[in-house]
């Protein structure tokens, strides 16, 4: 394909949690601007007017009508119903997950069916709006970024969801390989590349030399993501509200959904605080009153809570390195990709 100098070609990562926007401005890479920083939550919601909402509207939506807003979208693309994946999913999120005319994972909200790719397309669609909206011309190629692990079919559904939101997708990029190419000053080593977003775990070992990268080995949890360190936070909440009202709040979805955002709330301020203080006035009602949540958590408590998590990441680490023949020592530079504020925070300044 022959391209001419004035298009514009835009780079998307689409995240399970978050997604991303950059162009080139300028021939310099730029990230863009949004309502809620330089990420896209990755969410579309549905609501009782059936107007669709995308991004951190159906994000905020998402706390009061958690059944009928849809996150974690990305996993479902292109899987049967019955796959293992889907059906561990349908334990962890709040809204509905059925099984399609032709075995595909379909989801509902408002008694309505929606195809999993459709709803990436709404949010591809409002990054390209937003694209369009930052350079003041309509936008037309875009090279997608993909998990390593994504298979044909699935990279297949990401295509057709940039297709379905106007795009011409000139190419699918394994993830690993696209935070290389964005990283600045290299030339040629060996790195790792670590990936701890909202949908899964993903360790890769890549060795660039004279401009070609080579994986040399990759690793990933999909039972292990970002969100975990989130929800461990919440089930000590549900636990300390227990103890302290005799009550068990993990039945009431929007008390659960506040406890959800304050869970990544917390979990963010200590990236840069010793200690945070979690304050959650008339979360709900029970037979006696009202539950308040004021509980101050600390660096090393967090770390205890997950420090079971932090293992398994441990172990996958080195069973990558094993795999690429390579020990610690052997790695020039980790690289973090895919990361949007789910997974680990820095604790190391406590």
């Amino acid at each position: 394909m022959q391209l001419e100098l004035s298009d514009d070609i835009v780079g998307i990562d689409f995240g399970t949690s978050t997604s991303r926007l950059a162009i080139m401005d300028a021939e310099v890479p730029t990230l863009l601007e949004t309502e809620s920083g330089q990420a896209i939550p990755s969410f579309v919601a549905i609501d009782d007017e059936k107007k669709i909402l995308v991004g951190q509207v159906a994000n905020y939506h998402a706390i009061g009508y958690p059944a009928d807003s849809f996150f974690n979208i990305k996993t479902l693309l292109g899987r049967k119903f019955h796959d293992s994946q889907i059906q561990e999913l349908k334990t962890k999120v709040p809204y509905k997950i059925n099984e399609g005319s032709n075995g595909e994972a379909w989801v509902e909200a408002c008694n309505e069916q929606f195809f999993p790719t459709k709803l990436c397309a709404f949010i591809i669609d409002k990054m390209k709006r937003l694209a369009e909206s930052y350079l003041g011309r309509s936008i037309s190629k875009a090279v997608i970024a993909a998990p390593i692990y994504f298979n044909d079919a699935q990279k297949k559904e990401l295509e057709l969801a940039g297709k379905l939101a106007g795009l011409d997708v000139l190419g699918i990029v394994d993830e690993p390989v696209a935070a290389a190419l964005a990283s600045k000053n290299i030339d040629g080593g060996i790195f790792a590349v670590f990936s701890l977003g909202g949908g899964t775990l993903i360790i890769s070992i890549l060795e660039i030399s004279d401009g070609v990268i080579e994986v040399k080995a990759k690793e990933f949890d999909s039972s292990l993501r970002g969100e975990d360190f989130d929800l461990v936070l919440v089930e000590y909440m549900v636990e300390e509200i227990r103890k302290a009202y005799s009550v068990d709040v993990s039945g009431d979805g929007v008390a659960m959904g506040r406890l959800k955002e304050a869970a990544e709330k917390a979990k963010l301020e200590l990236s840069s605080s010793c200690e945070t203080l979690i304050d959650l006035p008339c979360l709900t009602g029970f037979e006696y009153g009202l539950v308040h949540v004021n509980i101050a958590l600390s660096v090393s408590k967090f770390e205890e809570l997950v420090e079971f998590l932090i293992e398994r990441i441990r172990k996958l680490c080195q069973k990558c390195l094993e795999a690429a023949r390579v020990d610690e020592q052997g790695i020039d530079e980790v690289i973090f990709g895919d990361w949007d504020g789910k997974g680990l925070s820095d604790t190391t300044h406590c």
